[in-house]
């Protein structure tokens, strides 16, 4: 964590936004999602003097479908102004896309265990999806302040995870609590995310939520178009996590709770927390060590059979 004395200017990023657009407002979310499908189009000519920006797409593109957040997350620009490029690049003829959302059906229980046990990390020299590959997926992993959001998704990815960490400064002292994360010196300010192939056909996103309240206006975005949500709790700090399923509810999403086992010695029984977090009696509860790939693989599992059976 920073002292006042080393605190960093703050951030020319709004300005650079504002240049890189030319001042445009921003195209609605639902015309390129966080895990819209999107490359360049065969046989397109590149631009003349284009701006370093859509340089940058256009490189990145060309060599296979990447989703919008990892365009985004790739080249270290805000989101937004990425859905305004790629939406310039798709009315110019020069962006394919696919944005067809899949059926809850295509989570099957076979092709969710063996993505979650067996896959493996794509090389750095692969970091595209496979061509055979026609949908993406979204699901959120969320949770309070420290409790593990960056670990699990780091530990289930395939691909490098896409970070968006900032060393903690001495302004967010008295805002973030370390009570349950002394040794903690960075937090996430937008969002994490990794990736998973289920199928031949289907990719799965996990995205991560910052887990402090001033980063609510983030989930609008976030929850649109998840198929559910992974909830991450302490079992030393449950308190925390009521404002979370409070934002869960809100926005009406499915989740299944994962008790991060920080302490053996913190561990609850199932009906305590049940009762303690007022659980629907269908609300799956399951234990596991977000460091551990197996551990975390049978959570995501647990979630994924939660979702296909309410959709049945």
């Amino acid at each position: 964590m920073t002292s006042p004395g080393e605190e960093q200017q703050v951030s020319s990023g709004f300005v650079r936004s504002y240049v890189i657009t030319g001042g445009r407002g921003l195209p609605e979310a639902d015309e390129l999602t966080l895990v819209t499908l999107v490359t360049i189009a065969p046989d397109r000519e590149p631009y003349r003097n284009p701006s370093p920006e859509i340089q940058a797409i256009w490189d990145l593109c060309s060599g296979g479908y990447l989703s919008v957040a990892e365009v985004a997350g790739r080249l270290e620009l805000p989101v937004g102004v990425v859905r305004l490029l790629l939406k310039d690049l798709t009315d110019q003829g020069h962006l394919l896309r696919r944005k067809v959302p899949p059926p809850l059906s295509s989570l099957t229980r076979r092709s969710s265990r063996r993505c979650c046990m067996d896959s493996r990390p794509a090389s750095a020299e692969n970091i595209y999806v496979s061509d055979a590959v026609q949908r993406a997926v979204k699901i959120l992993v969320i949770g309070h302040f420290a409790v593990g959001k960056t670990t699990i998704i780091g530990t289930l990815s395939e691909i490098k995870p896409l970070r968006t960490e900032e060393r903690m400064t001495q302004a967010a002292a008295d805002i973030d609590d370390l009570r349950g994360a002394p040794g903690k010196e960075t937090t996430t300010v937008a969002l994490d995310f990794g990736r998973l192939t289920l199928s031949d056909e289907l990719v799965l996103y996990l995205f991560g939520t910052p887990g402090q309240q001033r980063f609510v206006e983030l989930w609008e975005d976030m929850a649109r178009g998840s198929l559910g949500a992974l909830l991450l709790v302490d079992p030393a700090r449950l308190a925390d996590t009521f404002p979370v399923i409070d934002l869960v509810e809100k926005y009406g999403l499915e989740y299944a709770v994962a008790v991060n086992s920080f302490d053996p010695h913190t561990r609850h029984e199932e009906e305590e927390l049940r009762e303690a977090l007022d659980l629907l009696p269908d609300t799956p509860v399951v234990y596991c060590d977000a460091r551990d790939r197996d551990s975390s693989a049978r959570t995501l599992i647990t979630l994924v059979r939660h979702l296909l059976a309410r959709a049945a």
